[in-house]
């Protein structure tokens, strides 16, 4: 019997996931583009990417896949740090 024959499917998503500093509420925020409806919060990057794996297979069963996501899924998360930086005129 070939190997990939009767073998679940693994689709691969690829999500780029925003991560932003909130000043004002002192809090990261999460979001993609990728993935409508994937926006979250916390006051760590660790945990703000494990509220995130939490909301992720729901979001991708009812956005991608029309409530028929079956299978396994691998997802990629890169998280993005962004800070402005100040260059003081010489």
């Amino acid at each position: 019997m070939h190997p990939y024959i009767g073998a679940m499917v693994t689709r691969e998503f690829n999500i780029k996931i925003i991560c932003k500093w909130d000043g004002e509420a002192k809090v990261w925020v999460a979001e993609s583009e990728d993935l409508p409806g994937l926006v979250t919060e916390a006051a760590t990057i660790p945990e703000l990417i494990q509220r995130s794996m939490e909301v992720i297979p729901e979001l991708i069963e009812s956005n991608l896949m029309g409530g028929e996501a079956t299978g396994d899924y691998q997802i990629n998360l890169a998280p993005v740090y962004q800070q402005t930086v100040r260059i003081a005129a010489h």
